[in-house]
């Protein structure tokens, strides 16, 4: 297993199950990710001869950019937010539909 202390060594990607948290990948679901991607991302990977290898490193930023990728989009702003307002009152007003004095407080 690597330690924290050698980030970049590269390890057989069979290894490299150890870097996720449980429950831990099988080597075919690492194997899919280096050759196929996750999300949009694939998982940095070196092959020698018949054998993937990978390290810590690579891991840890794969892991990062599936993490990013699966999280949901902020939610805007207060100043967006009255923009977007502003814009719909204006675009209502274009049809007659929005009338100041009428609208709620």
């Amino acid at each position: 297993m690597i330690g924290p202390a050698d980030n970049t060594t590269q390890q057989p990607l069979k290894h490299a199950a150890e870097l996720f948290p449980e429950p831990a990948p099988s080597y075919r679901t690492l194997r899919r990710w280096v050759r196929h991607g996750y999300r949009g991302r694939r998982l940095q990977a070196v092959k020698y001869g018949d054998r993937w290898f990978t390290c810590a490193a690579w891991v840890q930023e794969f892991r990062d950019q599936c993490t990013a990728a699966a999280m949901p989009d902020r939610r805007p702003g207060p100043a967006i937010q009255n923009e977007r307002v502003r814009a719909a009152r204006d675009i209502l007003k274009g049809f007659g539909l929005y009338d100041p004095q009428e609208a709620p407080t």
